[in-house]
């Protein structure tokens, strides 16, 4: 009889054991499979990865941008002297009217005598 009865704890053990096994083996799976990424989620992240690759090609070379900055710099050499000249004139601009002012004052003072 005791035989028995230790045949039956071993096996109720035994179901146990299993039984926490199981449930850890399924808690496992459970866990990866909330973890896996998705094939839906993979394709729109291929799909952002090729746009940016498309953007990242139309980006301008390194060479490119010194080029860009070479003609910039040309360019403002370009305005600073036309500002130079600008100024020039500024003064000519002046004494011209000046004497369109003293010719308007004159052909005012004419007109009334």
């Amino acid at each position: 009889m005791q035989d028995i009865a230790a045949w039956r704890l071993a096996v109720d053990a035994i179901s146990l054991v299993a039984l926490f096994v199981s449930l850890g083996a399924g808690a496992y799976a459970w866990r990866l499979k909330r973890e896996q990424v998705t094939r839906a989620s993979l394709d729109a992240l291929d799909r952002r990865q090729e746009v940016i690759e498309i953007k990242f090609e139309a980006l301008p070379s390194q060479v490119a941008w010194q080029r860009l900055s070479e003609q910039i710099g040309a360019l403002s050499v370009d305005v600073r002297g036309l500002q130079v000249e600008i100024r020039g004139h500024g003064a000519g601009l002046k004494r011209v009217e000046n004497q369109v002012g003293l010719l308007l004052e004159n052909e005012l003072k004419g007109s009334g005598n």
